[in-house]
């Protein structure tokens, strides 16, 4: 049964110890920000204070819709690395802390976020709070992953003064929400070592995605806006010519099915894309990966698989999951499709954020690995004198 998102049970994910404090990761809809509770709210912010995008306006919106930032653009213009104190509207936080991540000219950077939250959880500290909440503000950044935000956030948490016990990280978007549990766990146990698997091209992250165990396929466990789905012609839900078909057709319903049949048949190398019906990833991307001869073929593969970021551009699906092919030579066709992503990737500034390449063994972990490292070296998170633009 469908619940409305003030009947959600809000309570954290996962619990982090990084530094001297707890770190609670929440992801929840910012509709269910009112039954967070702590003594104080971080909320970051540019010299204007302004809170007209991302997180910051999912914040003005349901927690007291413009009272919040009437008061707060009374101290615009915020130096760099400022904090100014307002209310926190209906919320149950005690008060907001705007903290200006953000230079005269608009671009911020891994240092200027250290400075302006450090500064924050300093006031917060000053004031009395003991337990301080945290949005995640990667939706106000341009060209940022979580993962670098989780990095600069952790950096700070080492430093923040020992009497604030309690930090809640709330991530109103439930990819950053998975990310930051993965990263967090990473730093919590290897420090600040790179992300092992991650390859940031321009914009763009590709990862390994393991298998998380549950009842759900893993791939479908990733929160992710679409799902590659290689296939025949006919765009097959059977035996070797799919490679998730099986899931798809048992967890897909029949939504799904008549989706694909209104769409016929596909040219090989071509794809398309369809609603997921009752998948827990909203588009499925189903590629023609066979010849002529309805054979597997290496180059209906390649370009098949342009094709489908041509559509995740055009179609602004940010987040998407690649599963291998379970046909032919694996390790080969793991190199032909991180090959041609990469080409793809530098021909366009692709508004795709994120692909993770789906490993259901080890074997398959192995193959997606090889197929990376075969492009660049591991990312550093985030990478050294990074600048970022804030989205106007």
């Amino acid at each position: 049964m469908f619940r409305q998102p003030w009947h959600t049970l809000v309570k954290p994910s996962r619990t982090f110890r990084i530094g001297s404090a707890a770190i609670e990761l929440y992801p929840l809809a910012h509709t269910s920000m009112h039954r967070i509770k702590a003594d104080a709210l971080i909320l970051a912010c540019d010299k204007t204070l302004r809170m007209v995008k991302g997180a910051r306006k999912q914040v003005r919106d349901y927690a007291g819709e413009a009272l919040i930032e009437r008061e707060a653009i009374q101290f615009a213009p915020l130096r760099q690395g400022g904090v100014a104190k307002t209310q926190a509207g209906r919320s149950k936080f005690g008060f907001v802390l705007h903290a200006n991540i953000f230079d005269e000219t608009m671009l911020t950077n891994a240092d200027l976020q250290r400075e302006a939250l450090l500064n924050a959880f300093q006031t917060a500290a000053q004031l009395g709070a003991t337990s301080v909440a945290l949005v995640d503000y990667t939706p106000d950044l341009r060209r940022a992953v979580a993962e670098e935000t989780a990095r600069v956030i952790s950096e700070t948490l080492e430093l923040i003064p020992a009497t604030i016990l309690i930090v809640k990280l709330l991530c109103f978007d439930p990819t950053n929400a998975w990310v930051y549990q993965r990263a967090l766990g990473w730093i919590e146990r290897h420090g600040f070592e790179p992300l092992p698997d991650s390859v940031k091209i321009r914009h763009t992250l590709l990862q390994i995605a393991g298998d998380a165990g549950g009842r759900l396929p893993g791939y479908l466990q990733i929160p992710a806006d679409a799902l590659f789905h290689a296939t025949d012609a006919n765009l097959s839900l059977d035996g070797a010519r799919s490679n998730i078909g099986e899931g798809l057709k048992r967890w897909g319903g029949s939504e799904l099915r008549h989706w694909m049949k209104d769409i016929g048949t596909l040219s090989p190398g071509d794809a398309t894309y369809t609603r997921g019906g009752k998948l827990p990833i909203p588009w499925v991307l189903h590629l023609n990966v066979s010849g002529a001869d309805g054979s597997f073929s290496e180059e209906s593969l390649r370009n098949a698989v342009h094709k489908a970021c041509e559509i995740a551009h055009e179609q602004t699906l940010k987040t998407i999951v690649v599963t291998p092919l379970g046909q032919g030579d694996s390790a080969r066709n793991a190199q032909v499709i991180v090959d041609t992503i990469d080409q793809y990737l530098h021909s366009v500034i692709s508004k795709i954020e994120r692909v993770l390449f789906y490993a259901g063994s080890d074997q398959e972990a192995q193959e997606w690995r090889a197929a990376l490292n075969n492009l660049h070296q591991r990312v550093a998170l985030p990478a050294p004198d990074r600048e970022l633009l804030a989205i106007e």
